[in-house]
């Protein structure tokens, strides 16, 4: 599997297992069924067409920050979730993505951050009780079944989505339905953390041609939230409108809308920042 940046000396790297139809410590597929295909290869329709497929950090386990995603993906069939377009993401920086409030001790199903991570402002929270939105701060790389590919930035979920950013048509890339087409998305820090680089790569044929969709900076007074934040301005996060999401999460998430599907030769690698 070609990589596009090298992994940092003693980085954390994971790929997807021969039996990723089982949960593991690491891969969390609970409540996104997958079956097995062939070896290799796997299929999910998640649950009623939502796809979430999450990497996490289990003890000992350094958080995700600056990171290479990598998945191949085969359309096989729409399944309309939530009026949702049909598209593929990789995202990162986060934890869970949901509305039900938590207990500090249980982010990460309970396994802290290792010490001197840069995570969440406030981090550790002990036994309060944690605003969930605040915890589903990410960055989306996004492709669709239309062709093109953007990011999106979520600074709380969900009312702290900002807009749309760099969204660029892939030249002569027709609707994927029964081929195989590879997709990477790159997220790392740069200038010291004060700001966030990312590019979104694609392998069309899936014949290991990688070429870059698009790429973009995130900057202080660069990109805003453009509705509320979820309450997340409040202590002990104090997020603003245009909170860069410099930091490590213990999830990544291989998500889609809307497309059952295929995939195979997952992995995610710990990459240096700019």
């Amino acid at each position: 599997m070609r990589k596009l940046y090298p992994t940092i000396s003693g980085g954390r790297e994971w790929r997807l297992p021969d039996s990723a139809e089982i949960p593991g410590a690491e891969w969390n597929v609970e409540n996104n069924p997958v079956t097995k295909v062939s070896a290799r290869v796997f299929h999910t329709e998640g649950n009623n067409g939502e796809v979430r497929l999450t990497v996490g950090s289990p003890s000992g386990a350094a958080w995700w920050r600056n990171v290479e995603m990598t998945a191949y993906f085969r359309y096989t069939g729409p399944h309309d979730s939530n009026g949702q377009v049909r598209h593929w993401e990789l995202l990162a920086r986060s934890e869970r993505h949901d509305g039900d409030a938590v207990d500090g001790t249980h982010i990460n199903h309970g396994v802290s951050a290792p010490a001197g991570t840069a995570t969440w402002p406030g981090y550790p929270y002990g036994f309060a009780s944690v605003n969930p939105h605040c915890l589903g701060s990410s960055y989306h790389g996004n492709f669709y079944v239309e062709g093109y590919g953007l990011f999106e930035k979520e600074i709380t979920h969900t009312a702290g989505y900002a807009s749309q950013r760099a969204r660029t048509q892939v030249s002569g890339f027709a609707d994927p339905l029964g081929r195989w087409f590879g997709m990477k998305y790159i997220l790392r820090n740069a200038l010291n953390n004060t700001r966030v680089h990312m590019e979104l790569w694609l392998d069309p044929n899936a014949d290991g041609q990688w070429q870059r969709v698009a790429q973009f900076v995130d900057a202080p007074g660069v990109w805003s939230a453009t509705g509320g934040l979820d309450a997340c301005a409040a202590a002990p996060f104090f997020y603003s409108a245009d909170q860069l999401i410099s930091w490590a999460g213990p999830w990544v998430v291989f998500r889609s809308d809307s497309v059952n599907m295929d995939f195979r030769w997952l992995s995610v690698r710990e990459i240096g920042p700019l």
